[in-house]
């Protein structure tokens, strides 16, 4: 079921959701459909603009505009709390800047699964309604405040393997996210809803 040869028009809505799709299957769909500059969209963008041509036969026109990136990194530029980002890098360094501000921002701070997801979509999101950007001390600011959160995250439109993740290492007993992982491989196996549901279907 996870084959690009079974990702065609013909599929329902339904159809598409309960099943699994790699990115590459997602990329020579939206090719095929004429969906244009297919390698700058993400997964979750392919598949927004997927469902958006299975609900109207019309396709996306193009992937949200995200800015070019010149000159030298902020992880080039010794990461502190007052630098603006301007050149963000998910990499190592900016993880270990971030986790060790937000301890000391918060003593009794606790990093929650799924919040780097979550601060990364904020962040993206600030462009458009903070014209003078955000600094490192907004951003630890919202990564404590994410972390702080009680009860589980709302699930996201498009994440069957965040959502599934989520889900195990919330109702299962001694989850460790190696477990749900394992599971999960499973489950995309299966054409039905990706959720934590799904893996007990296996079990019976």
């Amino acid at each position: 079921m996870n084959s690009s040869a079974h990702l065609t028009a013909a599929l329902t809505i339904d159809q598409f959701r309960c099943r699994y799709w790699y990115t590459a299957d997602l990329k020579a769909f939206a090719r095929r459909i004429g969906i244009p500059s297919v390698g700058q969209w993400r997964k979750n963008e392919l598949e927004r603009a997927v469902l958006h041509f299975f609900r109207t036969g019309r396709v996306a026109q193009g992937p949200p505009v995200r800015p070019v990136r010149h000159g030298v990194r902020d992880v080039e530029r010794s990461l502190r709390l007052g630098l603006r980002v301007t050149a963000y890098v998910n990499n190592p360094e900016t993880w270990a800047f971030r986790e060790r501000e937000a301890r000391a921002m918060a003593p009794d701070f606790t990093r929650k699964s799924a919040a780097p997801y979550r601060l990364n979509r904020w962040r993206e999101a600030q462009r458009a309604t903070r014209p003078h950007g955000i600094t490192y001390r907004d951003l630890v600011r919202e990564y404590v405040r994410l972390c702080g959160t009680a009860g589980p995250f709302r699930q996201v439109a498009h994440g069957r393997y965040i959502n599934f993740v989520s889900d195990f290492m919330a109702k299962e007993p001694n989850a460790t996210r190696a477990k749900a992982v394992a599971a999960w491989l499973d489950v995309k196996a299966l054409d039905a809803p990706k959720k934590d549901r799904a893996r007990k279907q296996l079990e019976r």
